[in-house]
């Protein structure tokens, strides 16, 4: 599971060019709050970021880099 979120995370980020979450605010959070957000805070989809790879990221790729986030 780690191994295919950590693929999900990568591609967000070479799709929208920022990672899933915040991370100055994983930072500032304890340890806890900080696992609760990974957890259970879902990121944007890349469709509604900007894409710096991509001029419109696809649906299927929405679908692929969120099913790997869940």
């Amino acid at each position: 599971r780690a191994d295919v979120y950590g693929l999900g995370a990568l591609l967000y980020e070479l799709l929208t060019g920022a990672p899933p979450l915040d991370p100055e605010r994983l930072r500032a959070a304890p340890l806890t709050e900080a696992l609760r957000v990974v957890r259970e805070v879902d990121p944007p989809r890349p469709s509604a970021r900007r894409a710096a790879a991509l001029e419109r990221p696809s649906p299927e790729l929405d679908w692929v880099v969120m099913k790997c986030l869940e």
